[in-house]
């Protein structure tokens, strides 16, 4: 009967419980069918006969403090069975106003620290930042961090992907008894608070390494609580998304909440004009191989023994970044050699594009996450 209430977990920990509770439950009815059949006989058949029966002193000594006792509750019933009937009322209302949550939050030793930057971010940009918050961190917590680890982006890992605007700080701390602060709860807060200041344009959310990666783990996500949206409009779904944010920051214990970053990416889009590609006599596959030449065209494999690598030409940053450049690149018309600016045979047009679109089995989702700082997951 003890095991039973496991059998209604739900979610995760059902999943990783029920079938502890559920081997719990068959061997201990397989032990009482053994208890009441198979033992008694062998005890008949094995034990020696004329074996006398007698209480251990302990036994008598707490049959002396019981039997009273037992006395007192039979002839006053009622009492006995109020007494009870209160006590199990008191700890059903003790139990409501006790928090709950799948595993309890314990000290790792060390911080996971999450940054986010606006999807457009270069490269260079991102190693700024974090060098500065990684100094940052160095310079105003000397007596709680030890050293600081940052790793920027990781697009090899099909299961968990992360662009250049991502980055996942590993803040490894020193002893507790070095701290000029009193908990972790006030490092992070202090960290926090400076880092807005220092950093500007980020995002922080602040974890433990293995309670990161358990959570992305269970439930893809990095927070303690993911509130998921599905549809196939984007821009909808990042209306609901900032909506729902704003709504959960305002409950108590929820902390380090953010939304799924879908959109703010450039895109530069080229529309081919087959009427002045015609006047030219310019093929619109020439136009396009141009265009493809701006971010990359593999034109060979360079081998180094065993390995090969892509040999890829593409144009230089100063000419990808600069609209007018790339209208001024060449595209050869017909066989006469003539050359034709790119902005000659067609449009450009700049707007914001889709970062990444995130989906759970073939549907569009977005998340919004949150952490619980100060309270318990359930309750939050």
């Amino acid at each position: 009967i003890v095991y039973l209430p496991i059998l209604t977990l739900e979610g995760v920990e059902g999943r990783m419980f029920r079938p502890m509770a559920l081997t719990v439950i068959f061997a201990l009815a397989g032990s009482l069918v053994l208890a009441l059949t198979l033992v008694p006989v062998l005890a008949s058949l094995l034990l020696r006969r004329g074996i006398a029966e007698h209480e251990t002193w302990l036994v008598r000594r707490l049959r002396r403090l019981y039997e009273p006792l037992l006395d007192r509750a039979m002839k006053r019933r009622l009492a006995t069975v109020g007494l009870a009937a209160a006590l199990f009322a008191a700890g059903i209302g003790l139990s409501l106003t006790l928090g709950a949550e799948f595993i309890p939050r314990l000290d790792e030793g060390a911080i996971a620290l999450q940054m986010w930057r606006l999807p457009s971010v270069s490269v260079d940009e991102a190693a700024r930042q974090t060098t500065l918050l990684e100094r940052t961190l160095l310079r105003e917590f000397p007596d709680e961090i030890e050293t600081v680890v940052s790793k920027t982006g990781r697009p090899e890992i099909a299961t968990d992907p992360m662009g250049m605007e991502m980055s996942d700080v590993f803040v490894m701390l020193r002893p507790r008894d070095r701290w000029r602060l009193d908990s972790r709860e006030e490092l992070v807060e202090e960290m926090e608070e400076i880092l807005a200041k220092s950093v500007p344009g980020a995002a922080f959310g602040f974890s433990q390494p293995v309670e990161l990666r358990v959570s992305e783990l269970i439930a893809g996500v990095r927070s303690d609580v993911a509130i998921q949206v599905y549809g196939e409009d984007l821009d909808e779904l990042q209306r609901l998304g900032e909506r729902i944010a704003r709504l959960v920051a305002e409950i108590e214990g929820a902390d380090d909440v953010k939304v799924e970053q879908v959109s703010g990416l450039p895109v530069l889009t080229l529309k081919v004009d087959a009427r002045a590609a015609g006047r030219y006599g310019v093929r619109a596959g020439d136009v396009l191989a141009a265009v493809e030449a701006l971010g990359g065209r593999q034109v060979g494999i360079v081998l180094d023994g065993e390995k090969r690598f892509a040999l890829q030409v593409r144009f230089p940053a100063a000419v990808r970044d600069d609209e007018a450049a790339i209208a001024r690149i060449p595209v050869a018309a017909g066989e006469g050699g003539r050359l034709v600016p790119l902005g000659e045979l067609s449009t450009f047009t700049t707007r914001e594009g889709a970062a990444q679109v995130s989906r759970d089995r073939i549907q569009r989702r977005i998340s919004v996450e949150l952490n619980a700082r100060g309270r318990d997951i359930a309750s939050l």
